[in-house]
């Protein structure tokens, strides 16, 4: 089975008819072991069925710490089952399932008098769609009359599709003839409280609600007019006329049921709409009242026919961003009207927001047959609004939107296949989004749609450049299949402190049912990528494996196959992971469904440094290598060097991006550890070498004053000087030296003595590729004219 991953061993004795209208199955399962996703299973048991009655004899299973037992019956004339569930992860019964669950009970009595015990405790369930954070339940009723009767059940957080119930509290207490119950429950903002007593006989509960409110805290609280009669049987049952009332608003309504038909009524007069969808989405708060009459009605199991009509007054949406900031979507003022009749169904819409806009709309349903899904369906829907604010329901991303939007379309197919044909436009738009930093300006879109097939084009700005696309789309068999084209030109696709990216795609886009296949180039005339310090981070280990249950990732329906060329234009800079400079070059970038993207060709980099050892070392030689690599870990070839007074040392970096191995040289050719001193400490060959000959030299020593330069290189940090440095003389004076670049021939450096009050100021200037010129003021003055050959 899907999802479930292991292998079982068993017994199995099976014999019945279980397609026959009188159902009858037998199954008997022994000596089940194995294991069931990583854990060790075990089981056993009896299960009959004949017709609607059940018979379970020692039905045991356990898997780890999941352990199920079940005994007894559950026929038509007696009930008698006992069972018990202990799961600290309920993973391992259902696909899709999680949390934690421990319940055991009893069922006994008849089905028209039923002794039901049951204690239980979960937190974290979810399946599917639903899920509760935490659920309570003590459950001690006998409906025979020979006992008190205690229920109390408690659900905090739960959520179905978009709904969702903060709280929610039911108890019951008393005898048989005489109970009382209870129930709160609190959506959002707005509470309901519900109470009364009641009798049970005969299989027919009989009881009153004497006390029912809704409170919002803001704009509503109904209160109950006067208390009314509930009667509810398993065949049939009565809701008497019943009215809350608040200041302005009021809510009437009464139902009825049998087993050959039912009917409502309902009339709602200045009811904010906030309280109708209380919990229906979140983030979202829904404004504005409405009027509403309903009735509908069902006689000899005939399709139900009634109408409905609902006014809405200042209807608007007022919704959170991801940014932060709120926005409010005006729809204004309208109606909706529905009617069911015995062989058709039509609606009506209208709203109309003023100056921002109007829709109308109608629909007609031929009521053909008895399945809902195959009657044939046509409609019309005209939209022009100035209120583009329903954009950013649709997608979280966008910040804010502005523009005009126009829709005419018409409706056929059937209620379960609809069909819709028409025009969509878009025009003058404007597109925020907060995350990037992006804004789409002058945003055109065109869409023709004919049936099932989707034709658009498009256009828009971003920063300085253009952006144009266009496609061709058709469903089958609910899936999407044709192609889009995308070009732009100098796109500023992303904003932000961390990057600045202008783009030039040409991508061609194949849509295939659920596989997407890209292909083409992007050209990166201009970006500047520097993400946020990653020095401290550490990445996981190899080795590193997860214990216990894992979140569940959402599975992705479309299966995404990529193949683009990326080729980086001349003004494209990156700082990360010790590496900066410019970067030139072209990769072609590959993706599969369900594999990391990975890469092929190489980057080289120019005027860009490396740090290693706490200092910014000069590229003579930087490549990025993507031979099918990891995108975001190419291999990398560097040679990087600092330039000392009288001698040149620098490092070659092999391996990764995120793993590189170091090796050490210098011109001239100095022992390894005298080049990491050199590198650390700054100063020159000379200095470098007297610390190791000194008197009194010891490796603690050296260690202590490649120390002393690290803290003196995160020094220079602070303050914005690329070369702060230790140096020691031929006497072994230590001073701590500044530097930097003026310009790319002339260095200054400034030392300060540690040991005596003596300060020295030094010039490097670089005439060409051989002759340079020294100049030292300080203790001592001294001018010299060097002439370099190099070998």
């Amino acid at each position: 089975r899907p999802g479930f991953t292991g292998a079982l061993d068993f017994d199995l004795a099976a014999r019945g008819t279980p397609f026959s209208a009188e159902t009858e199955l037998d199954v008997k399962v022994d000596r089940l072991t194995g294991k069931l996703r990583g854990t060790a299973a075990s089981g056993s048991g009896h299960i009959v069925r004949r017709s609607s009655d059940w018979t379970f004899d020692a039905v045991r299973f356990r898997a780890g710490n999941t352990r199920l037992a079940i005994d007894g019956a559950l026929r038509s004339d007696v009930l008698a089952l006992d069972f018990s569930l202990d799961a600290d992860n309920l993973a391992l019964l259902a696909e899709g399932a999680k949390g934690e669950l421990h319940a055991n009970g009893k069922i006994g009595g008849t089905s028209a008098a039923p002794v039901i015990r049951l204690v239980a405790q979960g937190s974290g369930l979810e399946h599917d769609n639903l899920s509760i954070d935490k659920l309570s339940a003590n459950i001690d009723v006998d409906w025979r009359g020979q006992r008190a009767s205690h229920a109390d059940v408690a659900i905090s957080r739960l959520t179905l599709d978009q709904h969702s119930l903060t709280q929610f509290n039911a108890n019951l207490d008393g005898t048989t003839a005489n109970h009382t119950l209870k129930a709160d429950a609190l959506a959002g903002k707005t509470s309901l409280h519900v109470s009364g007593k009641g009798a049970f006989a005969d299989g027919t509960w009989r009881g009153v609600i004497d006390d029912l409110f809704v409170d919002d805290t803001a704009n509503l609280n109904l209160q109950l007019d006067a208390p009314f009669a509930v009667v509810a049987s398993a065949s049939s049952g009565r809701i008497e006329a019943m009215c809350l009332h608040g200041k302005v608003a009021r809510l009437c309504g009464d139902a009825a049921w049998t087993d050959t038909g039912w009917n409502a009524n309902a009339d709602a007069r200045n009811l904010p709409i906030s309280t109708l969808t209380a919990g229906l989405t979140r983030n979202v708060e829904y404004q504005g009242t409405l009027n509403a009459k309903a009735n509908v009605r069902s006689t000899n199991r005939a399709p139900f026919t009634g109408d409905a009509r609902i006014d809405l007054v200042d209807a608007a949406i007022r919704h959170k961003l991801a940014s932060g900031r709120t926005d409010v979507i005006t729809f204004g003022s309208g109606f909706v009207t529905m009617r069911a009749e015995p062989d058709q169904m039509t609606s009506e819409l209208r709203l109309d927001a003023a100056q921002r806009g109007r829709i109308a709309g109608n629909m007609h349903a031929d009521r053909s047959g008895a399945d809902m899904n195959e009657w044939p369906l046509r409609g019309q829907l005209q939209m022009a609004t100035g209120e583009l604010g329903f954009i950013t329901l649709y997608l979280p991303e966008v910040d804010r939107a502005a523009g005009h939007f126009d829709a005419n379309l018409t409706f056929g197919g059937t209620i379960g296949r609809p069909s819709a044909s028409g025009v969509l436009k878009l025009a003058n738009a404007e597109l925020d989004f907060y995350q990037l930093n992006l804004a789409m300006r002058a945003v055109e879109l065109e869409a023709r749609i004919v049936s099932n097939r989707l034709e658009f084009t498009s256009s828009a700005n971003a920063g300085a450049g253009k952006f144009a696309s266009a496609g061709k789309i058709e469903w089958r068999e609910g899936l999407p299949y044709g192609d889009i084209r995308v070009d732009g030109e100098n796109l500023r696709v992303v904003d932000v402190p961390e990057a600045r990216i202008d783009a030039s795609p040409d991508l061609d886009f194949r849509v295939a049912g659920r596989d997407i296949f890209v292909k083409g180039e992007v050209k990166i005339p201009l970006a500047r990528i520097q993400p946020a310090d990653l020095t401290n981070a550490v990445l996981p280990s190899a080795d590193e494996r997860l214990v216990g249950p894992t979140e569940a990732v959402a599975k992705d329906p479309f299966r995404v196959s990529s193949e683009i060329t990326m080729t980086l234009g001349d003004n494209v800079t990156i700082e990360t992971l010790g590496l900066s400079g410019h970067i030139t070059g072209s990769l072609t970038e590959k993706t599969l469904p369900g594999e990391p993207t990975r890469a092929t060709g190489e980057l080289q980099v120019r005027d860009g440094q490396y740090r290693a050892l706490a200092r910014n070392l000069d590229i003579e030689r930087g490549r990025l290598i993507f031979n099918g690599r990891l995108l975001a870990d190419p291999a990398i070839d560097i040679r990087a060097v600092k330039v000392y007074p009288d001698v040149k040392a620098g490092v070659n970096v092999r391996g990764s991006l995120r793993e590189p191995r170091l090796t050490f040289f210098s011109e001239p050719s100095i022992p390894q550890s005298q080049i990491v001193s050199l590198i650390l400490a700054g100063g020159g060959l000379q200095s470098v070498q007297d610390q190791g000959r000194g008197p009194g030299n010891t490796g603690g020593q050296e260690a202590a004053g490649q120390a002393a330069a690290i803290l003196a290189s995160q020094l220079g940090n602070r303050l914005g000087i690329p070369d702060i440095s230790v140096e020691s003389d031929l006497s072994n004076e230590t001073s701590l030296v500044l530097g930097k670049y003026l310009s790319p021939r002339l260095y200054v450096s400034y030392g300060v003595s540690l040991t005596e009050v003596i300060s020295t100021f030094k010039m490097r200037y670089t005439l060409d590729d051989h002759w340079t010129v020294k100049t030292e003021a300080g203790k001592e003055r001294a001018a010299d004219l060097v002439f370099t050959i190099e070998k």
